[in-house]
């Protein structure tokens, strides 16, 4: 992981809450899951990303940790976000930047 990332990570996870409830979901038959009180959180932080400007970077650290706390929600009627796996969410961020367009 490189400083940069570090950064952006610890900029974004202080976005989002302590813990967050996630014991009210619905499981799909696709192994899918809708997780409503997870999914309204990432809208609220991702509102406050797009105000700050040079936000691109930050979108997709945001993206990358609302991933891996889906994954984890899924299964857990509790997490703590802070807590979550640095180097997982890193991955799907250099995964998701590599698709960006070359002029960001």
């Amino acid at each position: 992981m490189t400083k940069k990332f570090n950064e952006l990570f610890d900029e974004v996870i202080s976005l989002w809450p302590e813990t967050l409830d996630t014991s009210e979901k619905k499981h799909h038959k696709n192994g899918g899951a809708n997780i409503p009180i997870l999914t309204s959180t990432h809208e609220k932080i991702e509102r406050k990303i797009f105000a700050l400007d040079q936000n691109d970077l930050l979108i997709q650290v945001d993206w990358a940790i609302y991933t891996v706390l889906h994954q984890l929600a899924r299964n857990q009627d509790s997490i703590v976000p802070k807590d979550i796996d640095r180097e997982a969410v890193c991955a799907i961020f250099e995964r998701n930047v590599l698709l960006l367009p070359a002029s960001l």
